[in-house]
């Protein structure tokens, strides 16, 4: 996620006008209502709670709020279709 201006240009390549949303208080299913497709472009590592894990010695945390956020936006997009 360090690059996001590649990822913008390579949606614009590809011939899509992109849209960048961060962690907000927007609503994830608005959102999706108003793009045709979602890219999480990666970041620190998904905390290992939400899949029943511990973590690893090397677990990097992302940024507070980001999972919960990315996972909403990915909730709704799967129920979108």
């Amino acid at each position: 996620n360090r690059r996001v201006a590649d990822y913008l240009e390579s949606v614009r390549r590809a011939g899509g006008d992109p849209v960048e949303v961060a962690d907000t208080h927007d609503d994830p299913a608005a959102i999706v209502a108003r793009v045709q497709g979602v890219m999480l472009t990666g970041g620190g590592d998904v905390d290992p709670a939400l899949y029943g894990e511990a973590p690893h010695p090397t677990f990097e945390p992302a940024e507070p709020g980001r999972d919960a956020f990315e996972m909403a936006l990915a909730r709704a997009a799967v129920a979108a279709d």
